[in-house]
């Protein structure tokens, strides 16, 4: 049974998941075992996760990769420059950044996604802001229409 619904969730999902596990971790090779993990973990239950398998092996990603180690070696991949930029990034700041820019969440949201204070969503996003831009030059404020940093002025 839940090996139909993992080739269920393979058939449809596997390129979905391959590019989320390679923002994550700015490594394609990171990335599939960030997602290999992550299958692993979700179909490793009792029950198996129905239609809400992609939605539960992407939560497990972004978990995984908040909590594993920061000083973690990346392989070198042909030149990007979004992956380029996004390299430097701590595994947190990616994650936040992922989850702001690529799956559109508030920092309440991805707070409460990753059980981490709201200050310390802003403090990340901040610092990858900070580092996009010194790779990238200035961030389009169009393409962030909801603030990063919620702090009042003082």
């Amino acid at each position: 049974m839940a090996d139909d619904s993992i080739g269920r969730l393979l058939d449809a999902a596997a390129g979905r998941l391959a590019a989320y596990g390679f923002l994550l971790t700015g490594s394609q090779q990171a990335g599939d075992r960030l997602v290999e993990d992550a299958i692993v973990r979700v179909f490793s239950r009792r029950r198996a996760p129905g239609p809400a398998a992609e939605h539960l092996v992407k939560e497990a990603m972004r978990v995984a990769n908040v909590t594993r180690h920061a000083a973690q070696q990346h392989e070198p991949g042909p030149p990007d420059r979004i992956g380029d930029a996004l390299a430097p990034l701590t595994p947190r700041e990616r994650t936040v950044t992922v989850l702001r820019h690529h799956d559109r969440l508030t920092i309440s949201q991805i707070a409460t996604t990753l059980g981490i204070p709201e200050a310390s969503v802003e403090r990340a996003l901040a610092d990858a802001l900070a580092r996009l831009t010194a790779t990238l030059g200035p961030i389009d404020p169009v393409m962030d229409p909801v603030p990063i940093l919620t702090r009042r002025a003082s």
